[in-house]
């Protein structure tokens, strides 16, 4: 298996992982103002940097298959992609 595919996978796996212990917290809690807080971390912040991470790991497993125009595209899909999905 290609190294950078090896680590998207990781970090999705170690996202899920906090997401799962994000979830129990949130139920062990039993409160609703700190299950609110819990969920804008992990939805302001942290999806949006696993998002950014495992794309850069794409991206430096593609540079030398792509151009720089098809990376600068990627790029500003990227950018695009955060901008649309920003509150």
């Amino acid at each position: 298996m290609d190294n950078y595919v090896w680590a998207m996978g990781l970090t999705r796996a170690i996202y899920a992982v906090l997401n799962i212990t994000a979830a129990i917290v949130i139920w062990k809690l039993a409160d609703v103002g700190s299950a609110m807080k819990i969920n804008a971390i992990f939805g302001s912040f942290m999806g949006p940097l696993t998002f950014l991470l495992v794309s850069g790991i794409g991206m430096a497993g593609l540079a030398k298959a792509l151009s720089p125009f098809k990376m600068a595209l990627i790029l500003v899909g990227m950018v695009l992609i955060l901008i649309g999905t920003s509150r």
